[in-house]
């Protein structure tokens, strides 16, 4: 028969013996197809264990080393090849107790056929997972942790199966101990959630949002109906207590006469009054103008800007043009730069040559009355 039913008792065939105490439920030995059933007649693997009493908690398989010693181990190999003792190929799981980790679970494989078994992974008795470590730790005891570690560095990736060019990771990068987390592909964004709604995204030109989905430029704010009753949107404390409040309305003022502090005389020396600023205000042209970046993304619907040009203002006062490095992902100098404009100079200079107009008035309004009373 290719079946065999065994109860209990002693199986004997070619001078050898097996003992067979089964205190339950029934083996059956498939000679043709060397498959062998616990609990069911048609095994359809090389070792099958069905259950017979549903709804309990059954151990399907149990490997049991049977000293209790803590620098035992016991393990499942899984072995492509012709010899038993071979692990080329292969593959295990050993559940590892020692007096160290209590017991962890460790995952081995080969990298090709020739290779022996190395650890790859591990969960310890604390699960705490590890990749490329025996010894993955919580370092600052968040509860668990997924501790991957190389001479390089690691990484974290979540793909989209049916483009696995759009993904986002995780990664550091040990050579340069720089953290990465981002997204890969054409048209991704980075977002940031908190209570299940977006408040915060990095776009895929690198705009930073902030309560808004839409890129104005480079940095996009839209505090929305988000924003306290004072209508505050951002703070910036300073020491001893100075702060600068930008409102919702665009806006920006001092708290408590904050100006007044870092402009105190007892801070400064060499005053002198500023001298004329009417040629350069005078001379300096103010521009409408679009961005780009916006007119490809928006085509003739982008916003329009007034201000200046920082070459044009370069050639009325270089002093208010600055020459920032352009830089590549890595921080590289590209060896060309990109001309920024200090527009908070510029309304000083305006303060001063508004003073020179109003002088200027004032003087002809004196002319004007002195010729009406002779």
């Amino acid at each position: 028969m290719a079946l065999t039913k065994v109860t209990s008792g002693l199986i004997s065939a070619d001078a050898s013996s097996v003992d067979l105490n089964i205190d339950a439920g029934t083996l059956y030995i498939d000679s043709t197809n060397n498959r062998v059933g616990i609990g069911t007649t048609s095994p359809s693997r090389l070792l099958e264990t069905v259950a017979t009493n549903a709804g309990a908690d059954i151990t399907a398989l149990q490997v049991r080393n049977n000293d209790s010693s803590t620098s035992t181990s016991t393990s499942i190999r899984f072995v492509n090849s012709t010899s038993g003792t071979s692990t080329a190929g292969g593959s295990e799981i050993t559940s590892i107790r020692n007096s160290n980790d209590g017991g962890s679970l460790v995952f081995k494989t080969a990298t090709d056929s020739t290779a022996s078994l190395g650890e790859r992974a591990r969960i310890d008795s604390s699960g705490n997972v590890g990749i490329g470590t025996t010894s993955p730790a919580d370092t600052y005891s968040y509860g668990k942790a997924l501790d991957i570690q190389s001479s390089t560095g690691g990484a974290v990736y979540m793909r989209d199966t049916a483009d696995t060019s759009k993904f986002g990771f995780t990664s550091f990068d040990g050579t340069t101990d720089r953290l990465n987390v981002g997204t890969g592909g054409t048209g991704t964004y980075l977002r940031f959630i908190t209570v299940g709604d977006e408040r915060m995204r990095i776009d895929s030109s690198g705009n930073l949002l902030v309560g808004t989905t839409t890129a104005y430029g480079l940095l996009a704010v839209d505090a929305g109906s988000g924003f306290s009753s004072s209508g505050v949107i951002a703070r910036f404390l300073g020491t001893s207590g100075n702060s600068l409040l930008i409102r919702g309305d665009g806006d920006a003022e001092n708290t408590n006469g904050n100006y007044s502090a870092i402009s105190d005389e007892k801070l400064k020396q060499d005053i002198t009054d500023a001298g004329s600023q009417w040629d350069d205000i005078k001379n300096l042209r103010v521009r409408n103008y679009k961005l780009k970046s916006h007119v490809e993304t928006y085509g003739d619907d982008a916003p329009i800007y007034i201000g200046v040009i920082a070459q044009e203002a370069e050639l009325v006062t270089p002093n208010l043009v600055k020459n920032n490095p352009d830089l590549d992902e890595e921080q590289n100098d590209l060896g060309t730069v990109t001309k920024s404009f200090k527009y908070s100079i510029l309304y000083m200079k305006a303060v001063k040559a508004l003073q020179e107009a109003m002088t200027r008035i004032e003087d002809l309004e004196a002319r004007i009355t002195a010729l009406e009373n002779t």
